[in-house]
């Protein structure tokens, strides 16, 4: 979908140029819009994307004006400036007169801006125009659908506190809020740099869900996918633990995540309401598996993981482990021994209970290619009983995300 605004105050050329551009095969006329003037242009753009803006140099500033080379000229200014609109991918001047200031004309060149001469007499200025569109329309639909990766790392996050806040102090570099998004108004993106061990520049991305569950975690994943095009997506934060070899405070990595309320639920004579379970799983990576089995050994890296929080308060009395296994994920808070005993009974080996990361791992795993690699790194903060409490989430937002920032500068692989 190629949109082009026309920004010219002259309805018998805005006619000759629409006739050029009905020839484009590949362009929707509906797609077409004009603006007499920089006033009804600026509220247009404030609305809609556009690919192309055609812009005669003399053009006014509010309907019924004079027209002045300079407001096309401050114009550009504004197309640089101003945050708050959809910006054009690219612009070409049209004019019909040779007389253009050539401060007007520098305005055009500096921001490597072509000006078209037009000519209602001659055929030139068409076949230009007309070549330069269905380039444009080529690179979108390649750019649109491209199999390259663009950043490196995507954080993702069920909660602002203690989980995302946590994710925000790793690196070197302050992060800093993607202000380039301005259609998505539920969802807000930070960006910043890691080095890794090689020397290699990372470039990250990180965002929090706006409220728990795996619903919201799929639509984000799906979102950071699509405007971020990440070689990993990595989800952090604080999970139950269901096996008492797991201690407070330990990195849970699912190996497989899967969705612990898929089934079906039917009346059974003599035994009331029975719920049938249909479990779904996704599974990780093997070679993240492999890593992170090999990393058990490493008894200096969790204890400078652990010995790195800043405070023994909300600290569990535990040497910090990681573990790799299965994880489910509820659509509710789990708090009852009796309930995880069923989902035990369908996978004995059951490590951890959370809401998102099933969401996670369908999301990523079933987008547009090129896909992300995917894991969930969350730390035990309870045991899913009628224990649970919140003592130890801050320690254990910040242990899996220091876990995730090792993988990232000591082990993931960005050279694929």
């Amino acid at each position: 979908m190629f949109r082009i605004l026309i920004i010219d105050d002259s309805y018998e050329k805005i006619g000759k140029i629409k006739e050029v551009l009905n020839e484009i095969a590949e362009l929707d006329v509906n797609k077409i819009e004009t603006a007499s003037d920089i006033e009804t242009a600026r509220m247009k753009l404030s609305r809609s994307q556009y690919d192309l803006i055609l812009l005669d140099l003399y053009i006014p500033e509010r309907y019924g004006n004079t027209p002045d080379p300079d407001n096309a000229a401050s114009f550009l200014g504004y197309l640089r400036i101003e945050e708050d609109i959809y910006k054009p991918y690219f612009v070409i001047g049209v004019t019909k007169y040779k007389d253009i200031p050539q401060s007007n004309r520098r305005d055009f060149e500096k921001h490597l801006y072509h000006i078209l001469n037009y000519d209602e007499m001659a055929d030139d200025w068409k076949i230009k125009l007309k070549d330069k569109i269905e380039y444009l329309i080529s690179i979108e639909h390649k750019i649109k659908y491209s199999k390259q990766y663009d950043y490196d790392v995507a954080f993702i996050t069920a909660l602002q506190f203690p989980e995302f806040a946590q994710v925000l102090k790793l690196g070197e570099q302050e992060w800093q809020e993607y202000k380039n998004i301005i259609n998505d108004k539920t969802n807000t993106y930070y960006i910043t740099t890691f080095k890794n061990s090689r020397g290699k520049t990372i470039r990250c991305v990180a965002a929090h869900s706006e409220q728990m569950g795996m619903c919201a975690s799929a639509t984000l994943t799906s979102k950071l996918i699509y405007t971020f095009r990440p070689r990993y997506i990595i989800m952090t934060g604080i999970c139950a633990a269901t096996s008492k070899d797991i201690h407070y405070g330990d990195i849970i990595v699912a190996s497989e995540a899967w969705n612990g309320a898929s089934g079906k639920i039917k009346d059974v004579k003599d035994k009331g309401k029975l719920f049938l379970p249909d479990y779904r799983h996704e599974v990780l990576n093997a070679q993240i598996i492999n890593c992170v089995n090999k990393l058990k050994t490493d008894e200096r890296l969790f204890f400078n993981i652990a010995s790195g929080y800043p405070t023994t308060n909300g600290k569990p009395p535990y040497t910090l482990k990681v573990h790799c296994g299965p994880v489910s994920s509820m659509p509710a808070v789990i708090q009852s021994k009796e309930e995880v005993g069923k989902l035990k009974e369908h996978c004995r080996k059951l490590m951890g209970l959370e809401m998102e990361g099933y969401g996670v791992y369908y999301a990523a795993n079933h987008t547009i290619e090129p896909k992300p690699i995917f894991l969930s790194i969350k730390s035990a903060s309870d045991y899913a009983d009628e224990e649970k409490d919140d003592d130890y989430q801050e320690y254990c937002a910040y242990t899996s995300a220091q876990f995730a920032y090792h993988l990232i500068i000591n082990e993931f692989d960005f050279d694929l």
